[in-house]
């Protein structure tokens, strides 16, 4: 390295999914400097990458940037990555810089830093991004925008709001107080093939698992770190769970439980209602019907409190008594 011992380089670590994968990450650093080789920060190799910036930025006016970065995409590389991952919906960039005389001693001729002692830790700084959304996509570059996790700019948070033809509350989440076994879709429509397989609330057997075999009608669930806590969807096809196979990317083995968040769609979970699916894809049967959506088991703790209320939507319970999978206890 014919460089100064004060040149500065950057590092990226992209935590693809900090829901579902929290620890699992891609490092790289952007070939600052014209280092076109891996170096080693800390212990881990980071990939030489073409990455190319903007808007990056420290001020003292208190203004938070949006800066964008620009993501080689050669082979389609980054967007098999995307398809992978959920398409970053839940991913971070953590940005680091540094003196090269700070970097490891394996980057260097014999394993010795000629600068003196390697310390990862004493960083210019480091800087952690939300990824807000993809801006562009084709076959030489991905594009995101990345925004500060405590951007709040266009969010509000107003009061509760009464609606008289949707439902206010998040589906299966605080207020809603549904606990069923997967009913629809989220546009009300029916599974193409109904959910027969086990339904267990209060345990974890219904989570999806890797390399577990999965059968029509199979019904799991993905966990989230925020309410609802529990995603739930039904398997449309025989296969062996890999992450190309992962319910959240939406594929076509698995069709996800949703609400539409009107009336009807409430009757359906609370009302005590039998749904009836009729010449079902793929299932040699018809009129098959569900009854008693709602598991006796849970209706009767405390009774009656999960039928449809009078008035329409559980929404018209009071806040409090709104309970969520995280809160709920059975006795």
């Amino acid at each position: 390295m014919d460089l100064e011992p004060t040149a500065v380089l950057e590092f990226y670590k992209l935590y693809y999914d900090t829901i579902n994968e929290p620890d699992s990450y891609f490092p790289f650093h952007p070939c600052s400097n014209g280092i076109e080789n891996g170096i080693t920060l800390n212990g881990i190799l980071h990939v030489p990458l073409a990455v190319e910036v903007e808007d990056f930025e420290s001020n003292i006016l208190n203004r938070i940037n949006r800066p964008k970065i620009r993501v080689s995409n050669v082979n389609y590389a980054i967007s098999n990555l995307l398809r992978k991952k959920n398409d970053f919906k839940f991913a971070k960039l953590e940005r680091t810089k540094i003196f090269l005389k700070h970097i490891d001693d394996s980057n260097f001729e014999g394993g010795v830093n000629p600068f003196g002692v390697s310390d990862p830790n004493s960083s210019i700084s480091k800087d952690t991004y939300t990824i807000s959304q993809k801006t562009q996509e084709n076959i030489n570059l991905v594009e995101f925008e990345l925004t500060s996790p405590f951007d709040l700019e266009n969010f509000s948070i107003p009061g509760r709001l009464v609606l008289g033809r949707y439902c206010y509350w998040q589906y299966r989440g605080l207020g809603c107080n549904y606990f069923g076994p997967p009913v629809c879709q989220d546009d009300d429509s029916h599974f193409t093939n109904i959910p027969t397989g086990n339904f267990n609330f209060q345990t974890t057997e219904n989570e999806w698992t890797y390399g577990k075999t999965y059968n029509t009608g199979d019904i799991v669930y993905l966990t989230t770190d925020k309410d609802p806590f529990r995603t739930w969807y039904v398997c449309q096809k025989y296969h062996v769970a890999d992450e190309n196979y992962l319910p959240s990317l939406d594929q076509s083995p698995w069709q996800s439980d949703g609400c539409s968040k009107i009336i009807s769609a409430c009757r359906k979970r609370f009302a005590d209602t039998a749904i009836y699916y009729t010449g079902t894809s793929g299932v040699d049967q018809t009129g098959v019907y569900v009854q008693n959506l709602v598991p006796s088991t849970l209706n009767a703790k405390p009774s009656g409190a999960f039928y449809l209320p009078f008035g329409g939507f559980p929404a018209t319970d009071k806040f409090q008594y709104g309970a969520s999978f995280k809160s709920r206890k059975w006795y």
